[in-house]
């Protein structure tokens, strides 16, 4: 049970990026590139198959100037 919740939060959190980033019109790369990610790292994240530790979680709301706390 714990697992579906960790799955569910991560789904919901790389949607909440995904939208965010497509509002402010910023491809993948080069929200990677502000956010010291690879495309493909953030394509993970977004599509919830990648759990972001909270460095990287970070990184990624600072680069949309979104604080964390709004996830």
């Amino acid at each position: 049970m714990a697992n579906r919740k960790i799955s569910n939060l991560t789904k919901k959190f790389g949607k909440k990026i995904r939208i965010e980033r497509t509002k402010q019109n910023i491809s993948q790369e080069t929200l990677g590139h502000h956010a010291n990610l690879c495309r493909t790292s953030l394509s993970a994240i977004e599509n919830g198959t990648r759990v972001p530790n909270i460095e990287t979680a970070n990184n990624i709301a600072h680069a949309l100037n979104i604080p964390l706390k709004n996830y």
